[in-house]
């Protein structure tokens, strides 16, 4: 089992002596048993959180019709904002969601039919507005006030396969188009407790249960073995490389390994304590609570100047989330700007300016950014209002790289996706993919999918 890393005391996150363990139920989030070692596999304690809202109920049927469909089914809203250990920021996923569709009854038929409730439980509310102009003591309260670290979104990173949490407990993958495969066990039972989800290696998956075990294998082939047993709270993985975020008895630890290998905790240098961790192509990376990011060799697929310790990265400014591509680590920082150290001639899909070999990303293409997200060789960026850009590569530096937009979408809370696929999620759970030159609406069976931001599983 990985040691268990020291780190500050987060009595209001994270209370000593309250453990959950791998087979908790989650719905309730209360506190149960601490979590067994089994079988060699690394077990972690993961807290309890406060009190989740209730989630929402299907609409009742229509009323009886004559020859025509019933009237709709009115459905109500979903959960209300979720307390965390007595801190009641509003992150993705606590806000109350919309109620599901309406039904109608068809022609003829005595009633309607009842609310579909797709929705239900909530599609996933507006981030956190961080502060402007942030003092490292502001920085370091915000980054306290998320139970589950920063940028914990429904959209996974990494390899060719890009995955999301869905409306109802499951995952969904996709290799480069709009319609997304249901993830399961081998042996085909669909996965349906699922917290977080990321492509990890080339084509691989890796599911965070909300029992807060990651298990790994193929789309539909995720061993029912847990590779961490539990207190697993968020994942990240690309080829070669994949990280965890682990909860500890008064912080987040951060565990990394390459490919096949065993998790190992990593240390992060002077005392910095993890918020938030991207892996990808060879290297990982973990966001501090004061901003900062570190990031070393994890496997190694890239042209970025690392080794196997943890290195602080020259960014300018300190960052409010993270995400790593395969030769760039990206961030946005707390004025909003877009912030990014790359192998410049490598990962050629960022708008920079300035001369070789000291680029910079240029300011004023993307002023203002709510997030980033960053592949191979391509990237997203949400823009402050909500709207979202594609960026292609084969942009060599110095150059200016506008993006393509994702024409119609709004209110894009999360982005993601990698070499096969780009794709956003709307605050109402819609899913949109780049496909070719154009934007479509994700599908999963034929018919559009909704995704659910990531359960927080503390």
């Amino acid at each position: 089992m990985p040691a268990i890393l020291p780190s500050r005391s987060l009595s209001h996150r994270h209370p000593r002596g309250v453990a959950l363990g791998a087979l908790c139920a989650w719905s309730a989030l209360s506190a149960c048993s601490a979590g067994a070692e089994a079988d060699g596999v690394p077990s972690f304690n993961a807290p309890s959180g406060g009190s989740a809202g209730s989630t929402a109920a299907l609409g009742s049927a229509g009323a009886p019709s004559l020859g025509n469909g019933g009237s709709s089914g009115a459905a109500p809203a979903g959960p209300g904002e979720q307390n965390a250990g007595n801190q009641t920021p509003l992150v993705p996923g606590n806000s109350a969601g919309s109620g599901g569709a309406p039904g109608a009854g068809a022609a003829g038929s005595p009633s309607g039919t009842a609310g579909s409730g797709v929705n239900a439980g909530g599609a996933g509310g507006a981030p956190v507005t961080p502060p402007t102009d942030a003092t490292p003591e502001q920085i370091t309260a915000f980054f306290d006030s998320l139970p589950c670290g920063a940028r914990y979104s429904a959209l996974g990173d990494g390899g060719w396969q890009f995955c999301l949490r869905l409306s109802d407990g499951g995952a969904a993958c996709t290799r480069s188009s709009a319609e997304f495969t249901r993830v399961a066990f081998t042996g085909g039972a669909a996965v349906t407790d699922v917290a977080q989800v990321s492509g990890q290696r080339d084509s691989g998956v890796g599911v965070v249960t909300t029992a807060g075990a990651l298990h790994v294998g193929g789309v539909t082939s995720i061993s029912t073995t847990p590779l961490i047993a539990s207190g697993v709270v968020n994942y990240s993985g690309g080829f070669h490389a994949s990280v965890a975020l682990v909860s500890q008895a008064d912080g987040f630890g951060v565990l990394s390994w390459t490919d096949n290998g065993t998790p190992a905790a990593v240390t992060l240098p002077d005392g910095a304590e993890p918020i938030q961790v991207s892996a990808n192509y060879g290297l990982a990376c973990a966001l501090s609570t004061a901003g900062d990011v570190y990031c070393w060799n994890a496997g190694g697929n890239h042209s970025l100047q690392l080794t196997d310790a943890p290195t602080r990265m020259a960014i300018a400014r300190p960052l409010q989330m993270l995400s790593v591509g395969q030769n760039s680590v990206c961030g946005v920082s707390f004025d909003g700007t877009l912030e990014c150290l790359a192998a410049w001639y490598d990962s050629p899909f960022l708008p920079t300016e300035g001369s070789a070999p000291n680029f910079q990303v240029r300011a004023a293409t993307f002023p203002l950014v709510r997030e980033v997200h960053a592949g191979f060789g391509q990237g997203i960026v949400v823009r402050s209002d909500g709207t979202a850009v594609f960026l292609p590569g084969g942009v060599s530096p110095p150059a200016d790289n506008p993006g393509q937009a994702f024409t119609g979408v709004t209110n894009v809370i999360a982005a993601g996706g990698d070499r096969g696929s780009a794709c956003v999620q709307t605050q109402a759970g819609a899913v949109f993919c780049r496909v070719g030159t154009g934007v479509s609406q994700a599908t999963l069976g034929g018919s559009p999918l909704v995704a659910q931001a990531a359960t927080c599983p503390l």
